[in-house]
């Protein structure tokens, strides 16, 4: 018996060429949560317990990022996350959090919104350390445009025409999954100190999907625990300060670790009542995502409530062939008060 290869391929190439390379390169990609390297401006995305625990009341900050541009249309991720904090007397306070983050990437805009809230308790247990946690859950939507799709049988003999029908039933049905976490983490602050040394520390651990329902197009495996390990510190130099800072999480076999630190030079010292509200300075330094990922350049600058922030990843991964080195901008726009 003869085979004929091209009669196998148009009927392979529509449907199981697409959708298999779809599944199989995707799973990393779907399961993939999302990041951002501004680590300064983004403690809500990898620390539940730095939720409403902070000296500002109401926390507002919203980020977008463009990842590998050079590379078709790759990772874009819009997000707003909110949070604030009610005292329940001088020692204790309670800390709410909204997080929303919408990512999407590729020719058929493979997106996930996340949609989720957190309450975190935060409990002074000395003169200047504090410990809190709390929980964090809610859900997220997958979807992928279909619309987008090429198939075999829409070549006319010469070129892709839009037009004509594709005759393939739609392979993908939006769906949600639930998913809930928990973080606890350690502070410790001394205001008071603005002329030198050790004025800021904190460490926190959380777990995302600790409990969540499965992924539909992954034949119902649910989506695999992510543990992040967090800390920063501030180091007062009289006018200016240090801010080292790190982020390590793994889920599953995947690993990132984020480290690096941040320049600030004060320009003008807000008050101790206000130390929120009527500063201005600006912050350089650079962060490295690891195992040989990027160097992240980042700026931030403060004017009293409002931070504007940029990051742009530098790649050096074995991606650089394709990005030329490209790999992506963040904004941030943070107001605190």
């Amino acid at each position: 018996m003869n085979l004929n290869f091209n009669d196998i391929k148009m009927k392979l190439t529509p449907t199981f060429i697409l959708i298999a390379l779809f599944f199989l390169s995707s799973k990393k990609v779907i399961s993939q949560d999302l990041h951002y390297s501004n680590v300064l401006k983004s403690t809500p995305i990898y620390s539940i317990g730095s939720i409403g625990s902070d000296e500002a009341y109401v926390r507002a900050t919203s980020l977008y990022r463009n990842q590998w541009p050079t590379v078709g249309k790759s990772f874009t991720t819009y997000g707003l996350n909110v949070d604030g904090k009610i005292d329940l007397n001088n020692k204790n306070s309670l800390g709410l959090g909204f997080i929303s983050n919408r990512d999407q990437a590729g020719d058929l805009s493979l997106t996930k919104l996340q949609v989720e809230v957190a309450v975190v308790y935060s409990q002074q247990i000395t003169r200047q350390s504090y410990l809190s946690g709390g929980i964090q859950g809610g859900f997220i939507q997958h979807s992928i445009d279909g619309t987008e799709a090429k198939w075999q049988n829409q070549i006319n003999g010469k070129e892709f025409n839009p037009t004509i029908s594709s005759g393939e039933e739609p392979f993908f049905q939006p769906f949600m999954n639930y998913t809930l976490g928990a973080g606890l983490r350690w502070r410790y602050a001394n205001n008071q100190n603005q002329s030198g040394g050790l004025s800021n520390v904190q460490f926190g651990v959380s777990m995302y999907h600790m409990a969540n329902s499965s992924i539909d197009y992954l034949s119902s495996e649910k989506d695999k625990v992510r543990v992040v390990f967090s800390g920063s510190s501030s180091i007062s130099l009289n006018q200016s300060k240090i801010e080292p800072a790190f982020v390590y999480q793994q889920k599953g076999k995947e690993t990132e670790f984020v480290i690096g630190a941040m320049y600030k030079y004060i320009i003008l010292r807000g008050s101790r009542q206000k130390s929120y509200s009527d500063g201005i300075d600006i912050s350089a330094g650079a962060f490295f995502r690891l195992p040989n990922d990027a160097i992240i350049p980042t700026v931030n600058f403060s004017y009293e409530n409002f931070t504007i922030g940029i990051a742009y990843d530098i790649n050096i991964s074995p991606l650089i062939q394709a990005s030329n080195s490209i790999g992506g901008i963040e904004f941030c726009l943070q107001f605190v008060w």
